[in-house]
């Protein structure tokens, strides 16, 4: 995942090595795959906790508004299901925000991006906002798309340990955000844009 930071990167890590050696494993021995998984769900929680940290002065309620909303999302919705939660579930009641600051505010913490509608057999890409140089301005037709971090942090219904609870031709569809700008190969590269205004 090319776009986390150095320290999200040794997050990880240290979380891995931690579950490694808590459940048993020495030093010398190869790491396992539950290890490994275990490990990232941990740091996730960190790195989501990271980032709202980061915007707690801009956006102090962020965590609510994840918290409200996210459980009841899959990997991709459109607004009026956005609309239709954050109505539900009392945001402009209880954080002032107008559904427009709502948008916004998930937008700019990196939890809501845009489906780029390039998929794969096993991914479907999303833009988020800090893959570019300025805003992003979801337009109420485009499809919507939770970052995996904050998918997983908030337990959206398409998140790992949700996933059996669907049925077998539901799961089939459910397909992982990717986020755009991650994969080495690509021919064009996000930061060119990003230099460009530096």
């Amino acid at each position: 995942h090319t776009q986390l930071l150095p320290r999200h990167l040794l997050t990880l890590l240290n979380r891995v090595w931690e579950h490694h050696l808590s459940s048993g494993g020495r030093p010398q021995d190869p790491v396992s795959a539950l290890s490994v998984v275990e490990g990232v769900r941990v740091g996730e929680r960190e790195i989501v906790s990271d980032v709202l940290g980061s915007y707690k002065r801009v956006h102090p309620e962020a965590l609510l508004c994840c918290e409200r909303i996210i459980p009841n999302l899959g990997t991709r919705f459109s607004e009026g299901t956005v609309h239709r939660l954050y109505n539900q579930n009392g945001i402009s009641r209880d954080t002032g925000l107008d559904f427009r600051d709502f948008m916004r505010l998930m937008s700019e913490i990196g939890a809501f991006g845009r489906v780029m509608g390039r998929t794969t057999s096993r991914y479907c890409v999303g833009e988020f906002e800090y893959t570019r140089a300025g805003s992003l301005h979801l337009a109420a037709d485009e499809e919507i798309c939770l970052h995996p971090v904050f998918s997983e942090r908030f337990n959206c219904s398409h998140s790992s340990t949700r996933l059996d609870q669907l049925r077998p031709d539901e799961r089939e569809l459910v397909l992982p955000i990717y986020p755009y700008g991650c994969d080495p190969d690509d021919a064009e590269d996000y930061r060119d844009g990003l230099t460009a205004l530096i």
